[in-house]
């Protein structure tokens, strides 16, 4: 035992010559600070010394600061006990700097004993002890450690390493590094406690892609690997081949698939997921997005399954993605089992006529929905027609938006305008009005206003000429008791012009003696027979 610094002294310069002594145990003595320099002197060049016992010696940070400038040169010391003196954070970082292999620490230390020196903080007693388990890993993570630092390389692979203790020192590593995307841990003997460590990681990550998690133990704590998905939005790709527990591997497949879409997407989900009672609009255009982001068949399949039975959505915005006929099989689902739905937005997508006919065979039925864009999906008059029967069954559907379909003739293209026009009215006009605009076998209108049909503003009485000069079946129309006035005959006067009415009467309305219009009609077509002005 050592009682002053003097006799540390002659010790430590006995030591610069002895080549042959591996362990030295001062434990107990007084070797203070000051004995803990000289020793530290000895150790810049003695390099056969492995084990250094300083248990109790009344040594404080200063001491345990020369020992540390010591072992950034020292290459023999693998184990130190400096248990029950005086340390406190500051010897404690001392050490871990000089383990920490960036190009010149020590990486020969594999064990350093602190305990019961009550002056260090737990966060500082944390990274020594990663260092120290670095130094006590696999050979690949010491390479590859410089690299992740200096954010030199983007993918790592560790399978096959016995690799669950180093998790901790990879995932610090790699805390600060957004250029590793991918990282290989199959078959590392992970255990509980490193996945519960890497679910914490991809809580907050937000650049690595991909992880291999294959062939580790993973029993219970999937769950929570699960629960860390729902903050992760970069990974695209997790491979866990070993989980016992389908249900939640089912979830954690499809949380990563949700990551291949816009954030917007995902968050949908999850709020739908939760029955978020807020949720009333979906809105997930793709208008502005990365296109590696937009939603296409799978992520509609994936949505439709969550809204489908959730009755606090009223709207959905699925615009300006790439959403192709087999999505819209999707969608008709979710509308099949959905009735509170009120507004559906496709449009820029790639439906087309098959998508089209999935929609309608659903949609013609539905007893909220009032608003549906197919604009720009490249449907042609094939899809038109089901269209058509469409606004003809459903009499609640208010808007359908067909824009930027090219392939869709004028005269369809006007049969549904006129017919989506129609809806806007009430259902007793839209069922007789209807069938007019289908082309029916109907030789007699009438539409009287005390029939209970109402009286008809501007727009009604061009939507009534538009629709009987689609079908020129019509040759009777009654329209007595309307309230019409003058500023209609024009209206009037150009449904002469361009059906095929022969008999029309207009008595008991509000038309005074300004009859010019409709008589140059009668006088060009010469074939109206009778006109009631009563």
């Amino acid at each position: 035992k050592t009682h002053d610094d003097s006799t540390c002294l002659l010790l430590s310069n006995a030591l610069l010559f002895n080549t042959s002594l591996t362990l030295l145990d001062l434990s107990f003595g007084a070797v203070t600070d000051s004995g803990m320099s000289n020793l530290s002197r000895t150790l810049n060049q003695n390099n056969s010394l492995l084990t250094l016992k300083l248990a109790s010696c009344s040594i404080h940070d200063a001491g345990v600061v020369t020992l540390a400038s010591a072992l950034r040169v020292n290459k023999g010391l693998t184990c130190i006990n400096l248990a029950n003196n005086f340390v406190g954070t500051e010897g404690c970082d001392a050490l871990e700097v000089a383990l920490r292999l960036d190009g010149f620490g020590n990486n020969v230390v594999k064990e350093i004993n602190i305990d019961h020196n009550s002056g260090i903080r737990e966060d500082s007693r944390a990274r020594l002890g990663l260092q120290l388990a670095l130094n006590r890993g696999p050979s690949i993570l010491k390479h590859d450690l410089p690299k992740i630092r200096e954010n030199e390389v983007s993918m790592l692979s560790y399978s096959n390493e016995d690799f669950d203790n180093y998790v901790p020192v990879l995932l610090t590593a790699l805390a600060n590094n957004t250029s590793v995307k991918s990282v290989d841990l199959s078959n590392c003997q992970i255990q509980s406690r490193g996945i519960e460590l890497i679910s914490e990681f991809l809580r907050n990550t937000s650049s690595l892609t991909k992880l291999n998690l294959s062939d580790n133990t993973i029993g219970p704590e999937i769950s929570v690997l699960t629960q860390a998905m729902k903050y992760n939005y970069s990974i695209v790709s997790l491979n866990i081949t070993t989980d016992p527990n389908e249900y939640h591997s089912s979830k954690l497949r499809e949380l990563v698939a949700l990551n291949r879409y816009a954030k917007s997407f995902k968050q949908a989900i999850l709020r739908s997921i939760d029955r978020d009672p807020s949720l009333l609009e979906v809105n997930i255009s793709g208008e502005g997005t990365d296109p590696a982001e937009l939603v296409d068949d799978d992520g509609v399949e994936i949505l439709s399954a969550h809204i489908r039975t959730n009755a606090s959505v009223k709207e959905v915005d699925l615009s300006h993605n790439k959403i192709t006929c087999k999505g819209a099989v999707s969608l008709a689902s979710m509308l099949r089992l959905n009735d509170t739905l009120k507004k559906v937005n496709l449009s820029h997508n790639n439906i087309a006529d098959i998508g089209v006919k999935h929609l309608t065979e659903v949609s013609a039925s539905h007893k909220h929905l009032t608003d549906l864009d197919l604009s720009y999906n490249m449907i042609t008059d094939v899809g038109a027609l089901l269209l058509v029967n469409l606004l003809h069954a459903n009499w609640n559907l208010k808007k359908l938006h067909i824009a930027g379909n090219k392939a869709i003739s004028d005269s369809n293209m006007i049969k549904l305008q006129t017919l989506e026009a129609l809806n806007s009215k009430s259902i007793q006009f839209s069922r007789l009005f209807g069938d007019v605009v289908l082309g029916g076998d109907h030789p007699s209108v009438s539409i009287d206003g005390w029939y209970g049909m109402g009286y008809y503003d501007g727009d009604s009485v061009h939507l009534i000429s538009k629709s009987i000069s689609l079908n020129q079946s019509v040759t009777s129309l009654s329209m007595a008791f309307c309230d019409l006035c003058d500023s209609q005959l024009f209206t009037l006067a150009s449904l002469i012009q361009f059906s095929s009415i022969t008999h029309l009467t207009l008595s008991n309305n509000l038309i005074s003696s300004n009859l010019e219009p409709l008589l140059k009609a009668m006088i060009n077509v010469q074939r109206v027979k009778s006109l009631d002005l009563r």
